[in-house]
């Protein structure tokens, strides 16, 4: 079953950029937003109330400019919005799973914790597509910073061990817009604005 995924990424309280989003939101099935969507918590609940106004459910995550807690404080009244993080969507027999923030490092233990949960969704509901929504990007794709690979070894691994349609990352602004490719699955940084079709 096709889906259509309006995608974006590290936005910083750009309400321009949100508008855009919103505006074409209508062409989505659903829209997802991969993390810092303020700058440092400024912007945050003006961007969700804007992001609410989507014609379609919005699925964020938190990246490293917003914490968990700021995320849902600012969302809880907004019925569009979607907490992603630790936790999954359904979307037209697409399976969205979603883990934000970043740390700075290439690890990520507590995601550990999550992985197994993660797994047991994907065995019960047998979904047509899986797509993993994070903020940092898995290890070794989209995420070369200074020749240095700053992604998450956790995530590529989930990568490899299940079998996983698309991934969407931010974080690296000099990454936007790009995709890999790793085996058959499609990695994006979307960056503020990038429609993208599952077939």
């Amino acid at each position: 079953m096709h889906i259509r995924i309006l995608a974006s990424a590290d936005l910083h309280g750009d309400i321009k950029a949100v508008k855009k989003v919103v505006k074409y939101s209508h062409l989505a099935d659903v829209v997802v937003v991969a993390g810092d969507l303020s700058n440092l918590g400024n912007k945050l609940r003006k961007t969700l109330v804007e992001l609410n106004k989507s014609k379609v459910k919005v699925l964020v995550v938190p990246g490293n400019h917003e914490t968990e807690e700021q995320l849902i404080a600012e969302s809880v009244d907004l019925h569009n919005i979607i907490n992603l993080h630790k936790s999954f969507f359904m979307v037209k027999k697409t399976l969205f799973l979603g883990y934000g923030g970043a740390n700075f490092t290439n690890t990520e233990p507590d995601f550990l914790d999550v992985q197994p949960f993660f797994h047991r969704l994907i065995e019960k509901n047998k979904p047509e597509k899986v797509v993993f929504v994070t903020h940092n990007p898995p290890y070794g794709f989209l995420d070369d910073l200074g020749g240095e690979h700053v992604g998450t070894f956790e995530f590529t691994e989930f990568m490899k061990s299940e079998k996983l349609n698309l991934i969407i990352c931010g974080h690296l602004h000099e990454h936007a817009g790009l995709e890999v490719n790793f085996r058959k699955t499609k990695i994006i940084n979307p960056g503020k604005f990038r429609m993208i079709d599952l077939f």
